[in-house]
């Protein structure tokens, strides 16, 4: 992620790419079709992920790119 944030950008550099990742789980009740059809409400545990890479640049344009499983957002 950071090379392709150093690819992204087409000014000078000001500091070093950062990079700050993170993991983390969390619970959310969703619907389950039980074994009778029924759609019923589950627990699960979602696991999730985090990959951010910043750099500062000498232009003067902001620039913001999002993805999501390798999706633009």
């Amino acid at each position: 992620i950071s090379e392709f944030c150093e690819f992204l950008a087409t000014d000078k550099a000001v500091c070093d790419t950062l990079r700050f990742t993170g993991q983390g789980t969390f619970k959310e009740t969703v619907p389950v079709l039980d074994e009778y059809g029924q759609m019923t409400p589950t627990e699960v545990t979602r696991e999730l992920g985090v990959d951010v890479a910043m750099r500062w640049g000498t232009g003067y344009d902001t620039t913001l790119r999002s993805f999501v499983n390798i999706i633009a957002t």
